[in-house]
């Protein structure tokens, strides 16, 4: 196209969390004239966290314990990033989530709000739109969340491919 970067939010195709990634495509020029990026649906999310949260008696309470002493250090430096369950996007949850970071975002319990707590691996899969099967064979969250943190949202995916596979058949036509 012109050589301008152009990322791709997760969140303006539909999928819960915010995050931007770039894809870098090389194709021969004669596709070009093809490519039609109109032809990616734009759609806002319409379902709220609550929805894909595990059931509250699911949750092991051990959960709303972890990272209780880090979360209170971070506090004087910045805030805790917790999501309501009202919210129809969230900030992205990192590789590094299951270390208990401040800045990933966190689930406040429904009770007590005092009280959050990381999502759980299949939340995380979730929330990127992503199949929960694709970590219910992970034997450790921490390997889990790392997968899915490193990974991306869905639907963004899903669109830019059906945008390429109408370049193509356009161009064999």
């Amino acid at each position: 196209d012109d050589g301008k970067y152009r990322g791709f939010n997760g969140a303006d195709f539909g999928d819960f969390e915010r995050r931007k990634r770039m894809a870098l495509l090389a194709f021969p020029p004669e596709i070009a004239p093809f490519l039609d990026w109109s032809r990616m649906e734009r759609r806002m999310n319409a379902r709220a966290v609550s929805e894909i949260r595990v059931p509250e008696e699911q949750v092991p309470r051990e959960e709303y314990g972890k990272g209780r002493c880090l979360a209170l250090k971070a506090a004087k430096r910045r805030p805790n990033n917790i999501v309501e369950d009202s919210a129809t996007t969230t900030p992205p949850l990192s590789s590094e989530c299951f270390k208990q970071r401040p800045e990933d975002p966190k689930f406040r319990h429904p009770t007590d709000p005092t009280r959050s707590r990381l999502p759980l691996p299949e939340e995380h899969a979730r929330l990127k739109g992503q199949p929960e099967t694709l970590v219910r064979a992970i034997p450790w969250n921490s390997l889990a969340h790392t997968a899915l943190g490193n990974g991306t949202t869905r639907k963004v995916w899903e669109q830019l491919s059906f945008a390429l596979g109408c370049a193509l058949r356009a161009a064999v036509a």
